[in-house]
Order: structure tokens, then sequence, then C-alpha cells
């Protein structure tokens, strides 16, 4: 495993519902119960200090932030196109995906939630996914996927092979979008 997984998200919902996501504060680790079983499984992670993290990181004030202010945040890096979202308000899809993530504890914690509660604004019945994984160096290594349906989002095995593809095409254009903007 990498230093620096990369991470690629797809959801769709009506422009209604992706406004009001925005809108939103993307909530806090507690909001989800499966994160000790699933950070169990990755290795470097103790059970008992996650659970008093997870309570620890639902205490805190995300800042008062907005998803959108935090979308902005992320996505202003100072290397053009390591993070973009965009959405597409014709069909309905929200694309957003990152070069550069990370596995640290904080990250995990405080970042993920924002991303999965979009599950809580979903309108439409589709199941969508998020994967995080390693696509510039170990691209089969699948570090966490989890699935994003009408008011729930779970951590899963497996993501569709389709799903897969879409997430190595979209990455390979913003990486390519990255080093020509970012030659140095």
């Amino acid at each position: 495993m990498s230093d620096t997984p990369s991470f690629y998200m797809r959801v769709k919902l009506s422009p209604q519902a992706y406004a009001a996501y925005l809108e939103s504060d993307g909530g806090l680790p507690s909001d989800f119960d499966d994160w000790v079983g699933w950070l169990k499984t990755k290795g470097n992670y103790n059970p008992e200090d996650m659970q008093a993290l997870i309570a620890e990181y639902s205490e805190v004030e995300c800042g008062g932030q907005t998803v959108k202010e935090s979308l902005e945040g992320w996505c202003s890096s100072q290397c053009y196109g390591l993070t973009m979202s965009t959405y597409n308000s014709t069909t309905g899809i929200w694309q957003f995906s990152s070069l550069h993530f990370s596995y640290s504890v904080y990250t995990l914690l405080v970042s993920l939630p924002f991303l999965r509660n979009v599950c809580r604004y979903k309108d439409t019945p589709d199941t969508d996914y998020l994967l995080i994984y390693d696509f510039l160096n170990y691209p089969t290594d699948r570090f966490g996927i989890f699935t994003l349906e009408q008011g729930r989002s779970s951590i899963v095995e497996s993501v569709p092979e389709a799903f897969v593809a879409e997430a190595n095409a979209h990455l390979s254009k913003q990486y390519d979008i990255c080093i020509r903007a970012n030659p140095d």
C-alpha cells in the first residue's frame, strides 16, 4: 500500500437534491456504525482507539463549513486537477475524485462521513459507489468500497468491474490534466 491512495465517486441525484446536499454540514463519523469493523480489517488501525476517535471526532465542530465550502477547499489545491468535483445537471451525475487522499485515521473519519452522507440526499434508486484505491501504483488493491443508495451507505467487499473501469478512465484523464497544468 502506498502513502497516497486516490478516490473516485459517482452519484446520481437531482439538481434539487444536489443543491440541498451542498448546503448541508456533511455529517459526522458517528452517523455510521461500520467504521471499526472495516478499519480492523485494514491492518494498522487499533479497534479500541477507533471507537474513541469516532466519538472524539464526532464532538468536534467541522469548522461550521457546508459541503460546498469543503468541496471548494479540496478542489482549490495548488496542483490544478489533483481533486475535482463536477456535477452535470442534465444527467444528474456528480463525480468527485482525488489523485491524492490519505490513509490517516483523521482523514478517513473526518472526510468520509461528508462523502457518504450524500446518501441522505440521494433521490434516485441507483446504487452508486465511492472507491478508495491506489490508482497510481496498485490499481487492483482496493482499500475501501462504499455503496451510496437512497438513505443508506454501506461498506462492501466488491464493486462492479464496470465501475472500476469508469474510475480508472476518470482518474487517468484527471492525471493528464494535472500533469499538463503542472509539468514540473
